[in-house]
């Protein structure tokens, strides 16, 4: 199912300035830290990354901008045990970040496909390490 969101040009800039904006999680979720633009990931418009604790365990839901769309990948994990995987690919319409000039940042983020990642996957498990890897251990032992 697509689902269409107005996307705000001067919020997608803030996300990428560092600024931390939360957006509403579930209702015993916390954000326990977010990083902007690590630099171990390429992505043209930078990244955001939060680890966030639920009553389940914890998330780390890793977005990569790019010009013209966006990625997500969220990996949910309790006791630093990789449980379940998934990836979201968005687009944006009116040529997106390639084309301010003439959208003026009033374009739509849409998505495009959603996939389980295989959690016996060699190559999603060393992804979901080195996102995890970022983030201290004094906030990964929350998620136990």
């Amino acid at each position: 199912m697509q689902k269409n969101i107005t996307f705000n040009f001067i919020f997608l800039f803030s996300c990428l300035s560092g600024f931390l904006i939360q957006q509403p999680h579930a209702s015993s979720s916390i954000l326990l830290q977010s990083i902007s633009n690590a630099e171990q990931f390429e992505s043209t418009e930078g990244n955001l990354i939060e680890l966030i604790k639920s009553s389940a365990g914890c998330m780390i839901k890793a977005t990569f901008y790019g010009e013209t769309g966006q990625n997500t990948e969220i990996y949910h994990f309790k006791d630093s045990h990789f449980i379940q995987g998934l990836k979201y690919e968005y687009s944006y319409t009116l040529g997106g970040l390639s084309n301010l000039s003439d959208n003026h940042g009033n374009f739509e983020i849409y998505l495009n496909k959603s996939t389980n990642l295989d959690k016996n996957d060699l190559e999603v498990i060393e992804d979901f390490k080195t996102v995890k890897s970022l983030f201290p251990s004094k906030y990964l032992n929350q998620c136990n």
